[in-house]
């Protein structure tokens, strides 16, 4: 695909106590963003967790739908990263697959994926960057988030228009 200021560029963090997204513009505003699906009760039953899944992913699929109506939309999401918890890893490996899923059966788009050393390396100059720093530094850019997982939203949708953008002007 190629980019261009008709490009949208979302980032998905991908988690179970909230997940945050963001779609900049190919001129690298903020365009929409939000965080969506709550975090459940460590005793909540299979119900409610499938029924934050459902949420979750019809929210994101209308945000898709609602961006690639104004033109191309390339998407990334922050990889894997795991807790010590067995039950968040199948918790998070399901709503990767439901997401992934849907966006190929949905919408035709499959979704590229960054480690967040390598997202936080592009966008702070630092792999390490520590995840309670993200959102007061991006904050000091003059941008405004609702919490860590859209502001770490932003950071992996940045990082795919830079890499995009490289990709094309060389």
């Amino acid at each position: 695909m190629s980019c261009n200021y008709d490009t949208y560029y979302m980032g998905l963090d991908l988690s179970l106590r909230g997940t945050g997204y963001v779609v900049l513009s190919g001129l690298s505003q903020i365009v929409d963003s939000g965080i969506v699906g709550e975090s459940l009760k460590k005793d909540a039953s299979v119900k409610d967790h499938t029924e934050r899944l459902i949420d979750t992913t019809k929210h994101l699929m209308d945000v898709m739908r609602e961006w690639m109506a104004k033109g191309d939309l390339c998407v990334a999401i922050e990889n894997y990263a795991f807790s010590k918890s067995s039950s968040s890893v199948t918790g998070l490996a399901e709503l990767h697959g439901v997401i992934k899923s849907q966006m190929l059966l949905a919408l035709g788009l499959s979704p590229v994926y960054y480690s967040v050393k390598t997202a936080r390396k592009l966008v702070f100059g630092n792999g390490n960057f520590k995840k309670a720093k993200v959102k007061p530094a991006l904050e000091a850019r003059g941008l405004k988030f609702k919490g860590l997982d859209d502001a770490d939203a932003f950071v992996i949708a940045e990082c795919h228009m830079m890499k995009m953008k490289e990709l094309n002007y060389e």
